[in-house]
Parts: structure tokens; sequence; C-alpha cells
């Protein structure tokens, strides 16, 4: 690092480093430049009915456009950056189911929504939670909050406790095996 060398000298930086630089800094300017968006993809019961929308994040950066989740994802955990991010999808999906369960059509529709490590292991994740409930007015039944399962979890009690008290206001938890995932 060229900051702990003496004065006057310099660092080259890889391409990598380059592109993870510019990275990061795109993505902290992402939410308030409008490029996040959240897709929808529905999930089917057995006889075809769809039962529940699953919050997709996409972002659509003007460098670097359509990128994919597996790339940004683990940028905005490593900053912290995944908690406004998590916040602002959790936001905008319970608004829109809030909006479509006003059509009768649409009554038992469900929302599902991954969470990340790190959004679970902040220490305002269940207040920030029910906060956005609240705002938004979706009945808390509707919502299935989705979490991979994960061997690094830092603080397991804490995690165990947060899914817990979810669990005892009436929210659906699945934990997702990751099998198949590289672990």
């Amino acid at each position: 690092n060229a900051k702990k060398k003496k004065k006057n000298s310099y660092h080259v930086y890889s391409r990598m480093q380059r592109y993870k630089l510019m990275m990061e800094q795109a993505l902290f300017y992402a939410l308030q430049n409008n490029e996040y968006a959240v897709h929808y993809q529905p999930i089917v019961d057995s006889k075809g009915k769809c039962v529940f929308l699953e919050a997709l994040l996409r972002w659509n950066n003007p460098v670097f456009k359509d990128i994919s989740p597996i790339t940004f994802i683990p940028f905005l955990e490593e900053s912290g950056e995944i908690i406004k991010v998590g916040k602002w999808v959790y936001s905008e999906a319970c608004q829109q189911i809030t909006n479509l369960k006003k059509d009768e059509k649409y009554s038992g529709l469900k929302i599902s929504v991954n969470l990340s490590q790190v959004q679970i292991e902040h220490n305002n994740f269940v207040e920030d939670f029910n906060k956005i409930a609240k705002e938004t007015g979706i009945d808390k039944n509707n919502i299935l909050l989705e979490v991979t399962e994960n061997r690094s979890f830092r603080e397991i009690d804490y995690v165990i406790e947060v899914l817990t008290e979810l669990k005892t206001r009436n929210i659906g938890i699945a934990v997702l095996d990751d099998y198949g995932s590289g672990y």
C-alpha cells in the first residue's frame, strides 16, 4: 500500500483491484441513483396457482449494465451497504404485495424475501423489519423470510434469537440448505 510506504511512492492496481474499487464506488451510490429494482419470481403450488412472489434484487448500472446478484451481493455484504439495500428491498416488496392484495384475485398471495447473514446479525434488524411492516401495512402472516443455512454465522445464538422472535410474530421463516452452492 502506497500510504504505508515512504513519501513519493505509488501503488499499481491490478485490473481486478480496479474493477473491485469501481464496483464498490458504484454500489455506494446505486440506491440514491435509483439503479436497483425488485423483480418478482412466482412460486406456484402443485395445482399451478401462484402462492408466493419471491422478491429478487436486480442492479442496472450504466457502467456495469445488468450485473448478476451473485457478483454484487458479496460487495454489498462486505461493505455493510446490504443493510440499507435490504431495508429498501423489504419495503418495496411489502408495499407491492400490499397493493396487489387490494385486488381480490391476489388475496391469497404472499411475499418471500431473501435475507443476508449480515442483515440478520445487524443489531436493529427486528426493529427495522417491524417498522417497515407497520409503514407498509402488510399482514405479517403474508411474509416468508428465506435464510440460507450458513456455517459461518458469527453470532449463531443471536441469529437463533432473532429468527425465534420473528417466528413468534407469525412471520414465516425458511432456512434453506446450502447444498450445491459451493460450501
